[in-house]
């Protein structure tokens, strides 16, 4: 088999902070599936 193959998911992410604020913004998560590395990108994120 050739070529790389990934999984990547993007949308919206909601959380809560250690003290229980939430957060919200926009989340991008890609993993090569060969290798098992990847990256996380967060932007736009207001508490």
């Amino acid at each position: 088999m050739s070529g790389r193959r990934t999984a990547t998911w993007a949308g919206s992410l909601l959380g809560f902070t250690g003290a229980g604020r939430p957060v919200a913004g926009d989340a991008e998560i890609g993993i090569d599936l060969s290798s098992l590395q990847g990256r996380a990108d967060f932007r736009e994120l207001e508490s």
